[in-house]
Parts: C-alpha cells; sequence; structure tokens
C-alpha cells in the first residue's frame, strides 16, 4: 500500500528512499513506535547525536513494556529503558525540578 503523499527519491548510494507524511499528533507517534518496537525490534538500531558523541545502541530484546506518561513514551527492556518525548511537554519542569 502507498500512502498518500509518498514520493521516491533516490539517494546517494543509488537506492530509493520512499518519503510520505506523517501525523505528528501525539496517538500517531506511539502508535507507529508501539508497532515498530513490537514487530521489527531486532532490526533497530537507534542513539543520540550531539555534537562530540554519538551512540549506536541495538535493542536487546522484544521491549517488556511500551508505555505513555506525560507525552513521554517509555520502552523497557527490562535491564534498561528510554524515553522520548512524542507530544507537548507540560510536565518536564516540574518533573526535572523534583527532589527525591
Amino acid at each position: 500500500m502507498r500512502l498518500k503523499g509518498t514520493r521516491s527519491l533516490p539517494n546517494k548510494s543509488g537506492t530509493w528512499e520512499e518519503v510520505f507524511p506523517v501525523p505528528t499528533e501525539e496517538e500517531t507517534l506511539f502508535a507507529i513506535f508501539e508497532d515498530i518496537d513490537q514487530n521489527f525490534y531486532d532490526k533497530i538500531h537507534f542513539g543520540p547525536l550531539t555534537e562530540g558523541a554519538a551512540w549506536e545502541v541495538t535493542q536487546p530484546n522484544k521491549p517488556n513494556q511500551i508505555s505513555l506518561h506525560g507525552s513521554y513514551l517509555t520502552v523497557d527492556f527490562g535491564p534498561w529503558h528510554f524515553y522520548i518525548c512524542i507530544g507537548e511537554n507540560k510536565e518536564s519542569e516540574k518533573t526535572l525540578l523534583r527532589k527525591p
């Protein structure tokens, strides 16, 4: 199935990429992450890229849990987890300023 607005573009390696618009609502992004992490976890490599540092991580297993709290998606693998903000961030100031 080809999504509305999909374009095929050549890249520098000589292969083609499918480029298409994705709705950015929190519910849509959660559904995309959930589908990818549950069904393609063994093919995912990810990590932060900041000036002076880049990390590439492979998911160790299918996530034990994927949840959403205050616009933060949590992907939990058991021994470790990560968070990513996928919506309007209304809670971070309170969360970051909270003391244990």
